[in-house]
């Protein structure tokens, strides 16, 4: 007999070399083995993929993107949202910590590692966590579907997307809910190199015909140096652009100012977390319009190209049999 709320964790990963799109792993190691209903609270993920040589540890959480489905039910329903975007930073390094030639820019818990794949052979490993806004329910014989997919980075080699789901089993006699409280991402991200970009009125949108709580928003800057090294620029020591010159300002499907006036990404994300929590209720169809600026689009003397990444994280209720 299985107790009430007894844990359990599946997990499944997939290879991707570069460029791969819609690559979905074993469902099988990720449905719920005791057929019941489950909910998943949160969801981890660990990339590893090659390290740059000499220039050190990658950052792929803005390169290695993920859409997320349950059946009919989108969780992620527009563009495939960089790994990094879907959680708040979990460590924020000192700064004077050389991390991939970048003095305490990197996020996450990302090292360097020999011989995890091949002996004396480096690999970089980042960890990444989602806490879902409300906890996903799951009715037996349902499985929320990832489909993984990698940019075309012009990093080369593998890398192995692992993705958790640490969830609850219910019991036998939990009823099937008519609806469900649904999390959600959607996320506007610049071309790299930009120096001026307005999202569209399909990047952070409500979809949906009832009304999105928005949770937080995440904001991100990769910084790709052509084919030697991706990081999270962060708190950046770079010369040119960085988090403390490039800005954003933010209005709503009205017009009304949400950031009023071009602010510094580092004041509207701050380092240690990359994230602004701002509980709102989203109506149907309504959007945030985001305005982002960058001096010149590039870092460490014109080498790193830059990429502001900015997702907005929430929840809806959904009817599970519609």
């Amino acid at each position: 007999m299985i107790p009430e709320g007894f844990p359990t964790v599946l997990a499944a990963s997939v290879s991707l070399a570069e460029g791969a799109g819609a690559v979905i792993p074993d469902l099988g190691l990720l449905q719920n083995p005791y057929r019941r209903p489950m909910v998943i609270e949160d969801i981890g993920f660990i990339l590893r993929g090659p390290a740059a040589g000499a220039a050190g540890t990658q950052n792929w959480g803005g390169t290695i993107r993920l859409k997320l489905d349950m059946g009919r039910i989108g969780l992620t329903p527009g563009v495939p949202v960089p790994i990094w975007n879907f959680g708040v930073n979990l460590i924020s390094r000192p700064l004077g910590t050389n991390i991939g030639g970048d003095t305490g820019n990197q996020s996450e818990e990302v090292v360097t590692q020999v011989g995890v794949d091949t002996g004396g052979v480096s690999s970089t490993i980042g960890r990444y966590k989602w806490k879902l806004p409300r906890p996903l329910f799951v009715p037996p014989g349902a499985i929320l579907v990832p489909s993984f997919s990698r940019t075309a980075d012009s990093q080369g080699g593998t890398v192995v997307a692992s993705i958790a789901y640490n969830a609850r089993v219910l019991p036998d006699n939990t009823p099937v809910p008519e609806s469900i409280e649904v999390p959600f991402v959607a996320a506007f991200i610049t071309t790299e190199g930009a120096t001026f970009q307005i999202s569209s009125d399909l990047d952070l949108f409500n979809p949906f015909v009832g009304p999105l709580n928005v949770q937080r928003f995440i904001g991100r800057l990769q910084a790709r140096r052509g084919s030697l090294v991706i990081i999270d620029i962060g708190a950046s020591s770079f010369t040119g652009d960085g988090s403390n010159n490039i800005t954003l300002r933010m209005t709503d499907s009205r017009g009304r100012d949400v950031v009023r006036e071009f602010t510094t990404w580092a004041s509207v994300f701050p380092h240690n977390r990359r994230a602004w929590t701002a509980p709102v209720v989203l109506l149907p169809k309504d959007h945030y319009k985001v305005y982002y600026n960058a001096p010149t689009g590039l870092a460490d003397g014109g080498l790193r190209k830059i990429t502001g990444m900015i997702s907005m994280i929430g929840w809806r209720r959904e009817l599970l049999n519609a």
